[in-house]
């Protein structure tokens, strides 16, 4: 898991990309500006990849990880980029009230 890692759904259900509407299409950069500006202000992160990987799910998500230069230390959690991408599934749970309180963080001051 990296700190910041989430996926991004449209806000209705299609199987393809092809299937998306313009105007979807169109909002997909502002999304990507608030994920991105956001994770750079509460986090640190230098840089993002994305990907478009539906091998289970039968809709259109996108994948986002932030990655990043230096641990970044949040509740009390020294948070690593070690994921090199070899791998897309993460191994690790996290606990719901962890994802919550990142949740609550990263809602702060919008």
């Amino acid at each position: 898991m990296t700190l910041g890692d989430v996926v991004i759904l449209l806000k209705r259900q299609t199987e393809n990309v092809s299937g998306m509407l313009q105007e979807e299409g169109a909002e997909f950069p502002k999304v990507i500006d608030w994920y991105e500006k956001l994770c750079k202000e509460k986090f640190g992160a230098t840089k993002f990849n994305y990907m478009i990987m539906m091998m289970h799910d039968p809709f259109v998500h996108y994948h986002a990880f932030p990655r990043y230069d230096n641990k970044v230390k949040l509740f009390d959690i020294d948070w690593e980029d070690r994921n090199t991408l070899n791998n897309f599934a993460s191994t690790e749970l996290l606990e719901d009230e962890l994802l919550f309180k990142i949740r609550d963080y990263m809602k702060k001051g919008e």
